[in-house]
């Protein structure tokens, strides 16, 4: 009986046992599961981060060094077009080495002097960044440390990381500021390599995103202030922030609902602002190795059942750490830079594709190897490096994250090579288990500022003259050769622009009188110079250039050619232009001024005596105009006399002339009138137009205009006479009430 008992109870003691182990093995699969995510996401974060600050670091370290360079302080200090360009030729190279977006040089007042965008439709030449943070950043912040600020171009438009670095003379004083924009919209392919992968701001703005439709938007609401304050700072544009999911700021591993379905947040900070990366990583796996264990237990109760679900769970783990590594292997295939791991003893535990091709290990001869011994045992003399002084060895023993310029690393064959590399711990549950290693070889780089300072040594002369440009052509006017000065004054390649003759980028006028002084070269022997004329560029824009030539010959003295240099005068001609416009403008109108008034009613009178016509000389005044600068201020009283200005010309005749001589006073010539009445339409119209309030800034102004009228010959012969006259008048119609014109009359005064 007690046997049988026992039998009977005996499933039901089995039956006990499987829901214990089924409870405890279902609780066990999901903590493992949970690991595995854990530390697939957070190895994830480290990859993506560790590429991220390693592209900014390079940006800034370049930012470093241009603004050290020989070549920018002049261009601050002097202004001079010569010192310019050789900053602009140093931006060049930088821009061109780095392959940023643009890279700028402003003075101490944020105005950009120098660009190596200055030739694009949109070049930051002439435009201040001073409100620009970066900007603020470098000029206030402490010396050997470049500010960095991410936003959206004012001119593009597009993403971009910005850095920025003080330039400082030789007694420290701040002279202004270099910077470089890097555009990050290559860096989302990157970060669609996962389902959601974000780089968002300290207030938790998108910037860079695996979702695009989900850039520039919020990831937790913004209150009002936070709101107005980034929208007037315009660093991601000047539209309201919309929310994408989450109702409060995330942390790193916590977990996050999101169209129904969980994630695991992986966050990672990698600058002293708090911009981070953000990973989402699915936690299906928690509840599939849950629900396997419960359906296990439930089913049949069996130890066969249950050890085989252990296998397909065992299987399914290994799968889903076969993706991750394979998630992770393509990644540092995708990154032309090198990158390794080591544990926590400095043996290398991955190494990617680009490593093993710059040091000629295989990955055999590389994973389980110390890293220090076998790439950085040596100074670049040769000399023992001891372990406890690298860097490397510090991120895997103290946990510190190491930036470094200018080491050297040893490949297989005994050769050494410059590098630029940062080493960042790998950190779980609070102890080291590691460090990833990123480099660059810097040889061209190196390479390109030896040959720099070599150059600047040895052929400083000649650099402070190279901005001119240096041709030669044969008899024919054939390009022969020429500096690279010279191909960016046509703005055309040195490979298209030799075999060229010179004809091709001039008109048939300029080409005419190049050939005159080519043939007079050639007959005089002797040379010319400070030649100018008008050339085409390959865009098809004109420009300046004076030309100083002389005569080539052969060993035996045998004329084959001519040589010489040119220099781009564009800017002095459009100077010139621009100081004839202010020498006869107002500058706030655009009106004539009063030189220029004098030269058209001059030429107004003379013609009407000739051709027995009459001209008309009307003073206009705005009506309580000084109210308004006294109310509302001078910058207000500027506007409205702009307003005035455009109201003016629209109520005006083709042949009439209006001119600003004071304040608020404009001075008409009315021409070839036949009889005086001809001028009333013009003046009511005026009148007339200033109806119409003006709609300034925030205000509503309505002001008046009174009109005096003076006609030549009948009220006076001369421009003095006319102007007295018509101010006379002019003061009748504000004493009859304003808004109103007035003809001269004799025996008018200004007291009535």
């Amino acid at each position: 009986m007690n046997k049988r008992r026992f039998f009977y109870s005996l499933p039901m003691i089995l039956l006990l046992i499987v829901a214990v182990a089924g409870w405890f093995a279902t609780d066990y699969l999901g903590n493992k599961a949970r690991q595995e995510i854990i530390g697939e996401s957070q190895a994830s974060v480290l990859t993506l981060s560790t590429y991220v600050s390693s592209t900014f670091t390079t940006i800034e370290g370049a930012v470093k060094s241009l603004a050290g360079s020989p070549l920018i302080a002049p261009a601050l200090m002097s202004k001079r077009d010569q010192d310019i360009e050789h900053a602009n030729s140093a931006l060049d190279r930088y821009n061109s080495a780095l392959n940023t977006s643009v890279s700028y040089l402003m003075d101490a007042d944020g105005m950009t002097v120098a660009s190596s965008n200055r030739k694009d439709p949109d070049s930051f030449i002439g435009k201040s960044y001073r409100f620009r943070p970066y900007f603020q950043e470098a000029t206030k912040g402490q010396v050997g440390k470049a500010g960095r600020y991410f936003a959206l171009g004012i001119t593009s438009g597009k993403r971009g990381f910005y850095a920025s670095y003080q330039v400082q003379n030789r007694l420290g004083k701040v002279l202004g500021v270099i910077a470089m924009k890097n555009d990050l919209d290559d860096m989302g392919t990157f970060f669609r390599k996962y389902p959601f992968c974000f780089l968002i701001s300290p207030d938790g703005i998108i910037f860079l995103s695996s979702k695009p439709a989900m850039v520039l938007k919020s990831f937790w609401p913004l209150d009002k202030t936070a709101q107005e304050t980034l929208i007037a700072s315009r660093q991601f544009g000047n539209k309201l922030f919309e929310t994408v999911f989450l109702k409060k700021e995330i942390a790193d591993g916590t977990e996050v609902t999101l169209e129904g379905k969980d994630y695991f947040v992986s966050r990672k900070v990698i600058d002293s602002d708090g911009w981070s990366i953000v990973l989402l990583t699915p936690t299906d796996h928690i509840r599939d190795y849950k629900w396997f264990g419960i359906l296990a237990t439930i089913s049949v109760g069996l130890l066969i059942i249950f050890f085989s679900g252990i296998i397909y769970v065992t299987d399914r783990s290994k799968e889903a750490i076969r993706q991750s590594e394979e998630s992770k292997r393509l990644l540092l295939h995708a990154v032309g830079d090198g990158i390794f791991g080591v544990d926590a003893t400095g043996q290398v535990t991955f190494v990617n594709p680009a490593a093993l091709r710059m040091l000629g290990f295989s990955v055999e001869e590389m994973l389980g190897q110390n890293a220090h011994a076998l790439i950085h045992h040596s100074h670049k003399d040769g000399s023992n490096y001891p372990d406890e002084d690298c860097p490397m060895y510090a991120s895997y023993t103290q946990a510190t994250e190491n930036h470094v310029t200018d080491e050297m690393l040893w490949r297989k064959d005994g050769s050494s090579f410059p590098v630029e590399y940062s080493s960042m711990p790998i950190i779980n549950d609070g102890k080291v288990m590691g460090a990833v290693v990123t480099f660059r070889d810097i040889t061209k780089r190196k390479q390109a500022e030896e040959a720099l300072h070599r150059s600047e040594e040895k052929y400083r002369t000649i650099i402070e003259n190279i901005e001119d440009g240096y041709f030669e052509v044969d008899l024919a006017g054939t390009f022969t050769f020429v500096n690279d000065a010279q191909c960016r004054n046509v703005g055309t390649p040195r490979e298209q622009l030799l075999g060229k003759n010179n004809r091709a980028y001039t008109n048939e006028e300029e080409a005419k009188r190049l050939y005159q002084l080519f043939s007079e070269i050639y007959i005089t022997g002797e040379p010319v110079k400070g030649f100018a004329f008008e050339y085409k560029k390959r865009d098809g824009t004109m420009a300046f250039t004076e030309l100083s030539a002389s005569l080539s010959r052969d060993a035996e003295g045998k004329p084959i050619g001519f040589r010489g240099i040119s220099r781009d005068i564009t800017e002095r001609k459009q100077s010139e232009e621009k100081i004839r416009q202010m020498a006869y403008h107002d500058s706030l109108t655009g009106f004539p001024n009063r030189k220029l008034f004098s030269d058209r009613l001059g030429i107004a009178l003379a013609q009407a005596q000739r051709n027995q016509k009459k001209v008309g000389v009307a003073m206009l005044d705005i009506d309580n105009f000084k109210g308004v600068n006294d109310t509302l201020g001078h910058a207000v009283g500027d506007l409205l006399l702009q307003a005035t200005a455009e109201r003016l010309s629209a109520a005006l005749r083709k042949s009439d002339t209006l001119a600003r001589i004071g304040g608020d006073e404009f001075v008409l010539i009315l021409p070839d009138l036949k009889v005086i009445e001809d001028a009333i339409p013009v003046a009511q119209k005026i009148v007339d137009s200033f109806y119409k309030p003006f709609l300034i800034d925030t205000h509503q102004l309505v002001v008046t205009m009174s009109i005096g009228i003076a006609f030549y010959p009948n009220d006076g012969t001369d421009e003095d006479i006319l102007l007295k006259n018509a101010d006379i008048a002019m003061y009748q119609a504000k004493q009859a009430g304003r808004a109103r014109y007035q003809l001269y009359k004799k025996g008018l005064t200004s007291n009535g």
